[in-house]
């Protein structure tokens, strides 16, 4: 009898369900919270401790421009091309939150020369000077007053149009690697901002 009992007792055991597994949902969202915690902190170090943005300055400007500044090449002639002033509007200034004064409208009058490496080159410029001064207009109504009054502004704005300059040279009559840009300088021959 005692082996019947025995025999018995083995299903039962047998049939008896397994331990629940712990759920995995609390342990899931507790790491993903110590990684994004952990995640946030170190982009909060790297961001205020670590990281320091370059200030724009006049001497950092000044040098971005020397680079433009090439030498010369031998037999080439360097010279400028006029382009005459235009006058635009820039972005208002942006009103006191919950001031019900309209921001006043400013404009700018812009005009410069643009000196090429070698003025022999002029008609390269010309056939992209529309696009240049579509892209300039563009880029001086998205100025806002602040951005051009000051001396480090104006500079960060040579250096733009230069640049902005040079791209298109490249874009429309290409350039092999390392030649030396055709705009060279920029000179503003008449810049008012009211």
């Amino acid at each position: 009898m005692a082996k019947k009992e025995a025999d018995e007792a083995k299903p039962a055991a047998e049939e008896a369900p397994p331990k629940p597994r712990p759920p995995m949902g609390p342990l899931i969202l507790g790491l993903l919270s110590v990684l994004s915690t952990l995640g946030a902190l170190g982009a909060l170090v790297y961001t205020r401790l670590i990281y320091h943005r370059p200030l724009i300055t006049e001497s950092l400007e000044r040098d971005k421009l020397q680079k433009h500044q090439t030498v010369v090449e031998a037999g080439a002639n360097s010279g400028t091309v006029k382009i005459e002033p235009i006058t635009l509007n820039i972005l208002p200034d942006v009103p006191e939150p919950g001031s019900k004064e309209v921001p006043p409208t400013h404009f700018l009058v812009i005009g410069f020369s643009v000196e090429l490496r070698d003025i022999g080159e002029k008609a390269k410029f010309d056939s992209v000077k529309t696009f240049f001064l579509d892209r300039t207009i563009s880029m001086l109504g998205s100025k806002s007053f602040k951005d051009l009054v000051t001396v480090q502004g104006r500079y960060v704005l040579k250096s733009q149009l230069i640049e902005m300059a040079n791209e298109l040279m490249t874009d429309f009559h290409g350039a092999s690697v390392g030649e030396i840009p055709l705009i060279t300088n920029l000179y503003f021959t008449q810049f008012q901002v009211q």
